[in-house]
This record gives structure tokens, sequence and C-alpha cells, in this order.
């Protein structure tokens, strides 16, 4: 979900969505007018916005506890955790 076009849309409220065109915001954002109107109804409530399913991981996630150790405990820097000191 794009942060802009979402606040922006909320910032203009529910009453003043149906004044705006939502080609121009579209050219305004660089976006598609459908992504525009997608957002316009999420804000009403007719839509529910989708949900990623995708899990991410990262390689350092079996690692995580021992560098917040590390961070935490004894101040140490990126590199120091790297090297493994």
């Amino acid at each position: 979900m794009r942060g802009d076009i979402k606040d922006k849309i909320e910032f203009l409220g529910k009453e003043n969505l149906d004044l705006c065109n939502k080609t121009e915001l579209a050219r305004r954002f660089d976006c598609d007018p459908r992504t525009i109107d997608r957002y316009i109804k999420i804000s009403k409530g007719e839509i529910l916005p989708k949900t990623s399913r995708r899990v991410y991981t990262s390689k350092l996630d079996d690692y995580k506890e021992i560098i917040i150790d590390k961070v935490d405990k004894f101040g140490c820097t990126a590199m120091s955790v790297y090297k493994g000191a």
C-alpha cells in the first residue's frame, strides 16, 4: 500500500472524496486511476485492503537474540558483531 496516496485520501475526508477528480489525483501521484479508486473504496469501507500472505524471513533471524544481547550489553558495533568479538 502506498502511504502517500493513503494519507492524502484520508486527509481529504470522506465527504470531499466524491468531489475529487480521480484522474487528476492519479496524475499527481503518478499512478493508475484505478489505484486511486481502490484507495477511496478502502477508506469508505466498501472493500477490505489486501493483506500480504508472504512471510518475510532473514538470514539473521537465527542469530537475532545473540546480536541484540551483544549490542545491548556490550555496546558492540555492527562490525564487531560480524567478526564475532
